[in-house]
């Protein structure tokens, strides 16, 4: 018995398509700057243990890449936002 093969295509407006092409050349001029442990703990005055606290808390991103076993690598756009985030929360509690 041969089975009927339906095609779904979803309708994408031009500005749809505009906005997903600005994203990508955005993306493709600006990639993302990838930091080490100790760039972390140098860039924003802080100790490897409290990265590693603030990961638990979930006050801190997740390694997004690893080159190695050994060698996680945080983004720091990522790591800005949540940074961000977390002053926004605590000034708002205050």
């Amino acid at each position: 018995m041969q089975q009927a093969h339906t095609m779904n295509f979803q309708v994408i407006g031009l500005e749809d398509v505009r906005r997903k092409l600005k994203a990508r050349e955005h993306a493709l001029l600006n990639p993302p700057e990838w930091l080490s442990m100790e760039e972390i703990c140098r860039t924003y005055s802080t100790s490897r243990s409290t990265v590693y606290r603030r990961i638990r808390e979930g006050k801190f991103p997740q390694p997004s890449k690893h080159l190695g076993a050994a060698s996680p690598r945080w983004n720091r756009v990522e790591i800005d936002n949540m940074m961000m985030a977390n002053r926004r929360a605590e000034h708002d509690r205050k």
